[in-house]
């Protein structure tokens, strides 16, 4: 009887243990899973993890104090200089969160105005960093510091003074390259490439405070993972009479570059 008793306990203990095996197995697996969906969720609401483009020439307002303009340094993201990551928040900001919206100069759509890179934000201060000539050719240079393909676009607000409130409605000139096109493709295969394009300015335009807007609309997203930046120019007319050119001061602009021709604009 002991024997009995012995082997069904045997039988019972070696019949039962695949059981709790199976379901330790299960709950181990579902473990893993919600672990990786959690990770993949903190993924998706983190910002990039790749610096991507910034607009150097003209400087935009992000990237000003990298040419000795008096102008905060940009950080972005921890504590290194990030004006290369100027992209409406990321992908999933922009458009689950905001519906694809975003601010004129790439800050979030949802952040309270003014945006740090709009108007009376923290960098835009009113420096001019430019001045050009009405329908002048003008070179323009982006730093793209990751590999990655889509197209670049330039467009233009004119404005009365370097205080007026730039709206994406406003940008409605767009600057085209020399073979006519107002989207221009780009391919990156290295991590950091210097692109420079020449851009014909439009005739009907001459402003004492422009503002050109450079966009970066990235290709292989289901939405578009974009990038953008804002960099503040004058556009002086043409003179037939060069002895008649002179310049003037604007104490708004607060210009602090070292040579003042660059902080001067025609009138």
């Amino acid at each position: 009887m002991g024997e009995w008793r012995r082997g069904l306990s045997d039988d019972t203990t070696t019949s039962g243990a695949p059981l709790r095996e199976a379901k330790h197995s299960k709950r181990s697996r579902h473990g893993v899973a919600w672990v990786h969906c959690l990770l993949a969720s903190l993924l998706l609401l983190l910002p990039g993890c790749e610096a991507q483009g910034r607009l150097v020439d003209p400087p935009s307002r992000a990237s000003m104090w990298r040419y000795d303009f008096s102008n905060p340094v940009d950080f972005q993201v921890r504590t290194l200089p990030s004006d290369d990551r100027v992209d409406c928040g990321g992908f999933v900001r922009q458009w689950r969160k905001n519906q694809g919206r975003c601010g004129v100069c790439g800050d979030p759509w949802d952040m309270p105005e003014p945006r740090p890179h709009e108007t009376r934000g923290r960098y835009a201060r009113g420096i001019i960093v430019r001045n050009y000539t009405q329908a002048q050719a003008v070179v323009v240079e982006v730093e793209v510091t990751a590999a990655g393909s889509g197209h670049f676009e330039y467009q233009l607000c004119p404005r009365a003074s370097a205080w007026t409130q730039e709206t994406q409605q406003c940008f409605t000139h767009a600057l085209k390259d020399d073979l006519g096109r107002s989207q221009i493709p780009v391919n990156v295969t290295q991590k950091f490439a210097r692109l420079r394009h020449v851009l014909r300015l439009p005739q009907e335009i001459v402003c004492l405070a422009c503002v050109l807007q450079w966009r970066f609309v990235k290709r292989g997203t289901a939405g578009r993972e974009e990038y953008r930046a804002c960099a503040d120019i004058t556009i002086s007319p043409v003179f037939a009479d060069k002895t008649s050119v002179h310049y003037v001061y604007f104490a708004s602009t607060n210009c602090s570059k070292p040579s003042k021709a660059s902080c001067e604009v025609k009138e």
